[in-house]
């Protein structure tokens, strides 16, 4: 609101509101800790409430709902930080390790105070909370010691005498940016939304929907104050639902109430915020003790103070002028009157004579009147006593109908119960809800209704709007005069259910006693298999129970049948295969198969071939155990129509099982009880002399035992490690010299002292509770790492110090001895720290890269890739860890990739370059670079990827290629002319013009080295571009070197060199016709360097998986500076006296890209003035290979 300057008026009004002091919304008293306290311990002390307060009018939220919305960290009386709700949220939000966690280091800082000398009126605290958008604000003096805390509620508390809330309305303030969550999200999730959102709680809704569209009703609500106390009480965040702890049901309120009802509601209900629903219960928004704070701005109150002033001013006025009117007609009235008593006097006169005739009558006319008024009053009263039983009443089903059978009226309750609104109910008659087969005694009811008779308990099913049935127990009575009935209902759903549970439980016991006695009572194993076959058809009612006797691991026999009255028995003495029992059962696991239709689900205890054989459609299955050993089943059945076995019927089966099985062994036992005696009076012999030898046995084994207890322990006083016992009392009784190492303690200083002597503070606490709940725990021994991320030790000299230990627990004689055993894992935990900080400067430093980085194990996943190769594929680097290469490059890519990630995998380097379509259709060049990951045995654990995109080089080499195969033909045709032109010229200048011959021969040798050199550009413009395909096929390798020799063995004559070849006899698949053009270069070039007498040589070498060519030369030799260079076009070392000797500078370009087309490599090997020697290779075939 824009400043301006106040009246005299305002300001008296704003001095009558500054009747409010700092000490009346000061807590002087709020919870203060130190910096070392356990965070633990200050979420218990906030998350305390005070059982012994009960709410009432006299009691405010700041009492009942808990004493500490925050924590102040103090130092010497220096506040150095707070820690509030929201801070636990965040908390929680991040899945942080709170168990021992120091204040100091969750709590805000630094913290936004006020002093105390800064306070003019208690609005300076408001503007400052509205300010800094906080709850709290902490008060302090001059000095920086703490006087207190001001805090939302401590202001709403002392707000109570004063109505300003009167004049504003809920819509006003309300904030409609609600969070919501759905009843099956966990804890930690909803506080993750508090702490994203950063909002106080979070409103569950649910999806209803009504006249066709779909709306969120809110059921409940989950506020830091409940994060609190949930974490104080020690609840899993993770794993408990908000439906399960919830605050419901919820109170709401509408845009139009007023903020002063709602904070009478506010402290009624004990909460700090009220959820705003609109006509439909639709969630409109949410309205909070800071909503509430947000009109008490003096200057918004004064200026709505100034306009109820005016309005008041303007109706006195109003009043006055009314007063004037009404004096004037008042005279006229006067006058009125005294005519009037005149009158009256002469009719007083007629009266008195009509007061005799008239005067019992009046009376009689007045007491009708009286009786009437009083009925009247009594009917309003009544409707009203209605109305409130109707609104206060929510748990009991209340309506008013009529004898014409549709509702009139209904309360919240039957909504809430059936599901239907309050218009779909009231819109149909009320018998089309009620289930058929309760219909006609429902009808009957109603007769006696309409006939006068009251319904007690009168009990039916109503159909909700799911579908499902509701017993609904009714109470009514009706009015035939007015036609209609008032009753009252309660659901009794769940009580019916249970005493349908309790009676089948009831029955079910009864008949397992009556056939387990039946049982009992026989000890022929064939009689008590006969007995439950039949009792079990029998209870069942089905067409078929088996006794399937196990004779193998996985076969058996029918030994036993019953069947329904006309199905024959005709599985008696059946093989059965395909028996699926465990040999020791699992309690965890029941031995039990129940299929309602075998076809859709096959049972597993038995073969489904065998049931299918006899037409059986549905079977329950369950094994039977005698003493732990799998003897067989029982098996029930259902010919040719599906059946769904009812959960008691499984429970029968199972128990009969068990039964079945303790009377076959007691069976077993009586026939086998002589054999068994015999036997064990040979046991009681041999245990007899046992135990002579064992006795002497012991006697050597405590003697050895003494000697090993001596070496244990001389080992325990000599171990690295530390290793403590304590007692119950956690008094520590031995402390060896690794212990004394460790921390820095003599034994004799620290035994019988507390073992809590060797612990930080922080851990004191957990480490006791960790203590006795192990002393009560199944495990002797347990890692003491599980209940946080590392356990701590503090030396002699206060250091704490981060370690692993092993807590064992051992029954003496005086009671239960604890042994620690702890290591120092403080250099490990520093290397575990460099090794992060090295990883996340690799991992920075190839997510800077502009490649496409991974790294693939031996499954090919991903178990690294860089920030740039989870873009190229428009994922998240989480989203692409761990899945399978074939998932994120996609089948088509996959398949041109997967030869190279083999080789990779079989421990090959690999690179090569590839072509693949984009996302927009376009060709995009890759580069790609693969390094195998061995371990120290040889064996590869993955392959590095290193992918360059090459398209822009790519581009520009088809575009060098295009330009010169342009060129080049555009050359050749002139080029052509000018040859054959300078033929003619030569054939027709004679032998007397020798100088003019001599140029004209000159151009001829030009020309004809511009020939080749664009024979060359095409030739290597076809290769590089594909157009040209190797056509390969099976060549003795020596024809085609010796082929090659005779065809340069000219050249070689005329220049006086000697042509040398030294073949092997083997068989490549190779283009012979560019091998031998390859040969040719290579021999060529070597010929016109070499020196005159020189020798040439061409030979061939076999290796492992390729077959090595070679060139040598006595030439002038390659600097090493253009070894590499040499092989790219028109590179040449001497380009005058390649001139001279008629070189293109294209010949090597052409061997490269004809050797690469073969799968082969090219270098060169050279020693300036000693010559140089040209390799290449040729992969061989398959069968060649070893």
């Amino acid at each position: 609101m824009p400043n301006r300057k106040l009246t005299e008026k305002q300001k008296e009004k704003q001095r009558n509101l500054q009747l409010l002091n700092l000490e009346q919304i000061l807590d002087r008293q709020p919870l203060r800790v130190s910096p070392d306290t356990a965070i633990a311990s200050v979420i218990e002390c906030m998350g305390i409430v005070d059982s012994s307060l009960q709410p009432d009018a006299g009691t405010s939220e700041f009492e009942a709902i808990g004493r500490f919305s925050c924590a102040l960290i103090v130092l010497a009386d220096r506040l150095l930080g707070i820690f509030t709700e929201r801070d636990l949220v965040r908390l929680v939000a991040e899945d942080a390790d709170l168990s021992a966690m120091p204040i100091s280091a969750a709590m805000t800082q630094p913290v936004k105070v006020l002093r105390r000398s800064q306070i003019g009126t208690v609005f300076t605290v408001l503007s400052y909370l509205k300010q800094n958008h906080i709850r709290q604000v902490p008060i302090v003096e001059d000095s920086g010691s703490l006087v207190g805390i001001v805090t939302q509620t401590t202001v709403r508390r002392a707000m109570q005498p004063f109505n300003f809330l009167k004049v504003r309305q809920v819509g006003d303030v309300m904030s409609t940016a609600v969070v919501t969550a759905l009843p099956g999200q966990n804890l930690t999730a909803i506080a993750q939304q508090m702490h994203q959102r950063r909002v106080s709680c979070v409103v569950i809704t649910e999806a209803k929907c009504q006249s066709g569209q779909s709306l969120k009703k809110p059921i409940g609500i989950i506020t830091e104050r409940d994060i609190v106390q949930f974490q104080a009480m020690g609840l899993p965040l993770s794993e408990t639902l908000a439906q399960a702890v919830m605050s419901t049901p919820l109170f709401l309120v509408t845009p139009q109430d007023t903020l002063w009802s709602v904070n009478r509601m506010m402290e009624a209900r004990h909460t700090r915020r009220l959820v705003v629903g609109d006509h439909a219960g639709r969630l409109a928004g949410i309205i909070t003790q800071t909503s509430l704070l947000e009109p008490l701005d003096p200057l918004q109150m004064l200026e709505e103070l100034e306009q109820l002033q005016t309005l008041s001013e303007t109706q006195t006025e109003r009043l006055s002028q009314a007063n004037l009117q009404l004096q004037q007609t008042n005279q006229v009235l006067q006058k009125e009157v005294d005519e009037r008593r005149r009158l009256e006097s002469a009719l007083q006169r007629a009266n008195q004579l009509l007061e005799a005739q008239v005067g019992d009558q009046a009376a009689e006319l007045v007491k009708a009147n009286e009786s009437l008024r009083l009925e009247v009053q009594d009917r309003q009263q009544a409707q009203h006593e209605l109305e409130q039983f109707f609104v206060v009443t929510p748990n009991s089903m209340l309506c008013i109908a009529g004898l014409d059978g549709y509702f009139k009226r209904i309360n919240p309750a039957f909504s809430q119960v059936l599901g239907y609104s309050d218009d779909e109910l009231m819109a149909k008659p009320f018998v089309e809800f009620i289930h058929p087969d309760d219909l006609t005694a429902t009808l009957r009811e109603i007769q006696q209704l309409s006939e006068g008779k009251p319904t007690i308990s009168f009990e039916n099913r109503y159909r909700c709007k799911d579908g499902r049935y509701r017993w609904l127990n009714w109470n009514a009575i009706a009015s035939p005069a007015e036609g209609t009935i008032y009753a009252a209902a309660r659901d009794i759903t769940q009580q019916r259910q249970t005493e349908l549970a309790l009676k089948r439980q009831y029955q079910q016991g009864q008949l397992i006693g009556n056939v387990t006695r039946r049982i009992r009572e026989s000890l022929e194993i064939e009689e008590i298999l006969k007995t439950a076959v039949t009792e079990v058809q029998s209870i069942l009612n089905c067409d078929r129970v088996l006794v399937i006797e196990r004779e193998g691991d996985a076969s058996g026999q029918v030994i036993e049948e019953s069947t329904l009255p006309g199905i024959k028995p005709a599985l008696l003495g059946q093989p059965v295969s395909g028996l699926a029992l465990a040999i020791i059962p699992d309690p965890s696991v029941p031995q039990i198969c129940a299929s309602g239709d075998l076809s859709q689900h096959p049972c597993t205890l038995c073969s489904h071939q065998f049931l299918n054989q006899f037409q059986i459609r549905a079977s329950l299955e369950v094994a039977i155990y005698v003493q732990n050993q799998p003897w067989g089943l029982l098996v029930a059945s259902q010919n040719e129509v599906a059946r769904q076995w009812q959960p008691f019927e499984i429970e029968l089966m199972e128990q009969l099982a068990d039964q079945m099985g303790v009377a076959i062994a007691q069976a077993q036992l009586l026939d086998n009880l002589e054999a068994i005696v015999k036997q064990r009076t040979a046991q009681l012999t041999q245990t007899n002399e046992r135990l002579q030898l064992e006795i002497q046995e012991r006697i050597s084994t405590e003697n050895a035992l003494k000697e090993s207890q001596q070496q244990l322990g001389n080992i325990l006083k000599t171990a690295g490690d530390a290793i403590i016992s304590i007692d119950e009392a956690q008094q520590i009784v031995m402390f060896n010299q690794g212990a004394e190492k460790i921390f820095g303690y003599a034994a004799k200083e620290i035994i019988g002292e507390p073992l809590e002597k060797l612990l930080p503070d922080a851990f004191r606490r957990v480490h006791k509770q960790h203590i006795r709940s192990f002393g009560l725990a199944s495990d002797a021994s347990r890692q003491m790492a599980e209940r946080s991320r590392d356990v701590f030790g503090q030396r002699q000299n206060g250091e704490e110090f981060p370690a692993e230990a092993t807590i064992s627990r051992s029954q003496t004689k005086t009671g239960l001895l604890f042994t620690v055993m702890l290591k120092d894992i403080t250099e490990r935990r520093q290397s575990e720290a460099a090794l992060r900080r090295s990883e996340e400067q690799l991992r920075l430093t190839t997510d800077a890269l502009p490649v496409l980085i991974c790294y693939v194990d031996a499954d090919q996943r991903y178990r690294f890739i860089n920030k740039t190769y989870a873009d190229w594929f428009g994922q998240s680097v989480e989203a692409m860890m761990g899945r399978l290469v074939r998932e994120i490059i996609g089948d088509s890519y996959y398949q041109q990739t997967q030869p190279y990630i083999e080789k990779a995998l079989a421990g090959q380097a690999v690179q090569y370059e590839l072509a693949i379509a984009g996302a927009a259709g376009e060709v995009i060049d890759l580069s790609a670079t693969y390094i195998p990951d061995q371990g120290a045995d040889g064996k590869v654990k993955g392959f590095f990827g290193l992918i360059s995109d090459i398209s822009d080089r790519k581009a520009n080499e088809r575009l060098q290629n295009e330009f010169i195969s342009m060129v080049s033909h555009e050359l050749r045709t002139p080029l052509t002319s000018i040859h054959g032109s300078l033929k003619l010229m030569s054939m027709m200048i004679g032998d007397s013009n020798s100088k003019e011959k001599e140029l004209v021969a000159i151009a001829l040798k030009n020309t004809d080295r511009l020939g080749r050199l664009i024979n060359d550009v095409l030739d290597l413009e076809r290769i590089e571009s594909g157009r040209v395909s190797m056509t390969r096929q099976d060549c003795n390798l020596a024809e085609l070197m010796q082929h090659t020799a005779q065809a340069m063995a000219p050249m070689a004559l005329e220049l006086n060199v000697k042509l040398v070849v030294e073949p092997i006899d083997i068989t490549i698949s190779l283009d012979p016709d560019r091998i031998i053009q390859t040969l040719t270069n290579l021999l060529s070039n070597a010929i016109k360097f070499s020196p005159s007498r020189a020798n040439v040589i061409l030979s061939a070498t076999e290796r492992e998986q390729d077959v090595l060519l070679c060139t040598k030369d006595s030439g002038p030799g390659i600097p090493a500076d253009k070894t590499e260079l040499i092989f790219e076009r028109f590179q040449q070392v001497d380009s005058r006296e390649s001139r001279r000797l008629g070189g293109t500078g294209l010949g090597l370009a052409i061997c490269k890209q004809i050797v690469l087309q073969h799968g082969g490599k090219i270098w060169v090997e050279s020693e300036l003035e000693k010559g140089s020697a040209f390799y290449f290779t040729l992969p061989k075939l398959r069968n060649q290979l070893p």
